[in-house]
């Protein structure tokens, strides 16, 4: 992961917070995984609002949140107008600076296999990271 503050936050996010800067170990958006150094990003769907556990988040260990609005929660708050683009722009930056080398793997059968043999294969010339699991599209 690069490394990440509130700074980096702000300014990729194009917002501001209260309080000091602090070095940031992740974004989650699930506050039932979510630890100690992380900022929490509240998203917002048809059926749940991420705006309704930042309180949890905090006591789960957030030290920040992205919201889409101020909240009355004793935490620094990056307001910005759609968390769900925000996590996209955050994405984009981070994936700007680490450049990856990325393999999309399709098809009906075999896919699991393949990604772990790749996985095992690459593993020998440095650090890889695989899905834990499928990503599945509807049409």
């Amino acid at each position: 992961m690069i490394p990440m503050d509130f700074d980096w936050l702000a300014n990729v996010l194009t917002t501001d917070y209260q309080g000091d800067n602090q070095h940031v170990l992740n974004i989650n958006t699930d506050t039932r995984t979510v630890c100690d150094g992380e900022v929490f990003l509240a998203l917002k769907g048809p059926n749940f609002d991420g705006h309704k556990f930042i309180a949890e988040a905090k006591q789960k260990g957030a030290i920040g949140v992205v919201v889409q609005h101020k909240v009355d929660v004793d935490i620094p708050q990056f307001i910005v107008s759609d968390t769900r683009i925000a996590l996209g722009v955050i994405g984009t930056a981070v994936m700007a600076q680490v450049a990856p080398k990325t393999i999309a793997i399709t098809g009906s059968v075999g896919k699991t296999t393949v990604k772990e043999m790749c996985a095992a294969i690459l593993s020998v010339h440095g650090d890889v990271t695989i899905l834990a699991s499928h990503l599945r599209y509807c049409a």
